[in-house]
């Protein structure tokens, strides 16, 4: 018989064990760090007491601040457009004196960037791209305030709902826009602090008074600072309403907040429009001007029809569309899937409602609840509302911002409990990771010790009129020039018959003193290089060539070091760019001076080329050169 041969048995403690020890061990003690730390974060920020609010709160402001000081100062093309030269001109007068230099948008209701340019003007750009990201952080503790309220007697309240506001944060445009300038983020405090206010439970008759009274002041202040933030006073009215059941008390409560919301938006937009009516004959020039008939510009309501639905299938499947395509809602592409999964979730909960099946048994900690309804009733108006006026993504932040929340309380009307839980934790945390995946932004500029600043273009300034060609997006510049020039728009404006008559009487007052400012060349790729050289200067790799030629190797890069580069004083390997891939300055710059001229000739202005000189101009430490040069009236025949 054959001899069978066992294996020894290792003996215990014997060193074969060893690894198998070590792996268990650290596994052990990294299940324990990792519970030690959930605990620790759980004990200190879950709202299990006020202090821990307040906790959550402030901590929510400062890492919110020191995200928007990371990613830089903000340089989106509505503030290097008009936001910047909006609050310029409503801070020193000069409605009158300029002629719509930033084309359509000269005329906007500026309250909402004064603050932005005061304290530009005060504080470091490091200062106010914190404080920025921090004001905007506080609608962290606002959406757990709402996620808090719609959730009255879920058991993990105290965890779920400081989450919930975590994943309302980490939606598509809220990222988009963070730290920056465009209105909606800025403005979203104040609509979501309207919303927990209205969804809030009424327990006293004098505290429900006074707590109306400050959600119509928010909207009304939300709406008067951006007003497509109208969108939302009608989601408001809804919830109000749902919450309520279209009572008599329902209606007595939303008559109270709209009052208040329109008392609150006149005296925040009450003397500008009146500004503007005693100027130009219309209260929101150039929009509306079919009913108000200025003779400044066009007799037409200056809609943006473009990103509305086209057809009866996209009108009923919107939330794919724009989830699928999202260069359909916006010039950013910007992705997220929570408006599909609400979409199919609320589609799904429909069809049990219509077909009358019978609905899962939910706890008594699940039943359906009035908050809950208001929530999902506000959300829902807010897209229907969007979609029919206006289908621009970014608008939808606060709506947005609030599905999350939707989308858990729609999963768990169409699931039992433990598996409605695991259903809502599952896409909750995938639309947060959609979001953050593909996190992009509308311009960013480093931080620099100065936010603004532009190289003058004269010495001794004297009056002159300075045309504004729309080229690129150029009115922050204006601030800093003289305020002796008076500046006109000569693109983007929908001109009526009294504008070119006005543009004229204002170059005929300044006799051979007609300048044009144009957007000049820039080489970013020279930039690009620049920054690189000096990471590679910090990290020590320029001694020698043959160690950057292998990271340049392997990074696919296409400059390649050499010592010394151009106009280097410097003996150390440097990243040098071939000549190929440089762009001649001058070449563009004239390609730039050729697209004015077309322009102005349509004012009959020509562009005295051989005068243009180019003027250095930054926003933080991205560099943004202008080219100031002559311009003469040609004759009209």
């Amino acid at each position: 018989m054959p001899i069978s041969r066992s294996r020894p048995v290792a003996k215990a403690g014997s060193s074969r064990d060893f690894p198998q020890q070590r792996n268990g061990s650290r596994m052990r003690f990294a299940g324990r760090l990792k519970a030690r730390i959930t605990n620790a974060l759980s004990e200190r920020f879950s709202f299990t007491s006020q202090s821990n609010v307040l906790a959550s709160a402030f901590t929510s402001l400062i890492v919110a601040g020191l995200i928007s000081v990371i990613l830089g100062q903000d340089r989106n093309w509505d503030l290097m457009n008009y936001h910047y030269y909006a609050a310029y001109a409503y801070l020193n007068d000069r409605v009158g004196v300029d002629l719509a230099p930033v084309g359509l948008q000269s005329y906007f209701p500026p309250l909402l960037d004064v603050p932005y340019f005061w304290l530009s003007t005060r504080l470091p750009p490091v200062v106010l791209s914190f404080l920025m990201g921090a004001w905007q952080g506080a609608c962290f503790i606002l959406l757990s305030g709402i996620a808090w309220t719609a959730l009255p007697n879920d058991d993990r309240r105290v965890t779920r709902a400081p989450l919930l506001g975590l994943a309302g944060m980490l939606s598509s445009v809220f990222l988009s826009e963070f730290g920056s300038t465009m209105g909606d983020n800025t403005t979203a405090p104040f609509v979501l602090g309207a919303v927990l206010l209205a969804i809030w439970p009424h327990d006293r008759a004098g505290a429900s008074v006074w707590r109306l009274l400050a959600c119509g002041v928010c909207m009304g202040l939300a709406v008067g600072l951006k007003l497509t933030n109208a969108v939302y006073a009608v989601a408001l009215a809804a919830g109000i309403l749902v919450g309520a059941a279209c009572s008599r008390r329902g209606v007595l409560h939303l008559t109270v907040v709209t009052l208040t919301s329109l008392v609150a938006f006149g005296a925040l937009k009450g003397a500008w429009f009146h500004q503007m009516w005693i100027a130009f004959r219309n209260p929101l020039l150039p929009q509306f001007n079919a009913l108000f008939k200025s003779p400044l510009a066009s007799e037409t309501l200056v809609s943006d029809t473009r990103w509305l639905p086209k057809t009866g299938i996209e009108w009923m499947t919107w939330p794919v569309q724009m989830t699928l395509d999202p260069a359909r809602v916006g010039e950013v592409g910007l992705r997220q899937i929570v408006w599909l999964l609400l979409f199919l979730a609320t589609a799904w909960w429909v069809i049990h409602l219509v077909h009358g099946r019978r609905r899962p048994q939910h706890p008594p900690q699940l039943a359906p609840v009035v908050t809950q309804r208001q929530v999902v009733a506000f959300v829902g108006t807010s897209f229907v509302v969007w979609m029919a006026m206006f289908s621009i993504h970014r608008y939808l932040a606060v709506a947005e911002m609030m599905a999350s929340i939707a989308l858990w309380i729609v999963i768990h009307r169409i699931s039992s409990a433990d598996r409605a839980h695991r259903l809502a934790t599952v896409a909750v945390v995938a639309c947060a990771l959609v979001a953050v995946m593909g996190w992009t932004g509308w311009g960013r500029a480093g931080l620099g010790q100065t936010g603004f600043q532009a190289e003058t273009p004269e010495a001794t300034p004297e009056p002159a009129t300075v045309v504004m060609t729309g080229i690129e997006p150029q009115g922050w510049i204006i601030p800093i020039l003289s305020a002796e020039y008076r500046f006109v728009g000569v693109s983007g404006f929908p001109e009526g018959p009294g504008y070119q008559a006005r543009a004229r009487a204002m170059w005929d007052s300044t006799p051979g003193r007609i300048f044009a400012i144009l957007p000049a060349a820039d080489d970013r790729r020279q930039q690009r290089v620049a920054r690189l050289n000096r990471a590679v200067e910090l990290l020590g790799l320029n001694e020698t060539c043959a160690r950057l030629q292998w990271w340049a190797a392997k990074l696919k890069l296409e400059i390649q070091p050499e010592f010394g580069g151009i106009g280097s004083p410097s003996r150390k390997c440097e990243l040098i760019l071939p000549a190929s891939r440089s762009v001649d300055l001058a070449l563009e710059d004239h390609r730039l001076q050729e697209q004015a001229m077309q322009v102005l000739a349509r004012h009959n202005l020509q562009l005295l080329s051989p005068s243009c000189v180019r003027k250095r101009a930054s926003i933080g430490t991205d560099p943004q050169p202008y080219q100031w040069c002559r311009v003469v009236q040609s004759d009209p025949g």
